[in-house]
């Protein structure tokens, strides 16, 4: 059996709860893998400036604009998407955005 270990900056957090029949999971034909609704908690920050992009790789955005953040491995550049939108992701600097505390 294959296992493998997943990053949770690579999964999208499911937003409803389902039952699916996978032949494939846990090894054995008829397992039901169940998918819970419940999100884990999301980073939000909120922008303090508009922010031009000049990548490609760039989030652009506009002053107070929310932005969910998916990963912070670097400590200056982080990567999110602007919340309610997510065709719109990138890189943006964390200097000019601060935390939204829930």
């Amino acid at each position: 059996m294959l296992h493998s270990l997943i990053p949770l900056d690579f999964v999208l957090p499911v937003q409803y709860k389902k039952q699916i029949s996978c032949e494939m999971c846990f090894g054995t034909p008829g397992n039901v893998l169940q998918v819970s609704g419940s999100r884990p908690h999301q980073k939000r920050v909120k922008a303090l400036v508009d922010f031009r992009a000049v990548g490609a790789e760039q989030l652009a955005f506009f002053k107070d604009e929310i932005i969910v953040v998916t990963a912070t491995h670097d400590p200056h550049w982080w990567v999110g998407q602007i919340e309610g939108d997510p065709s719109r992701t990138g890189t943006f600097p964390v200097n000019y955005v601060h935390k939204i505390t829930d």
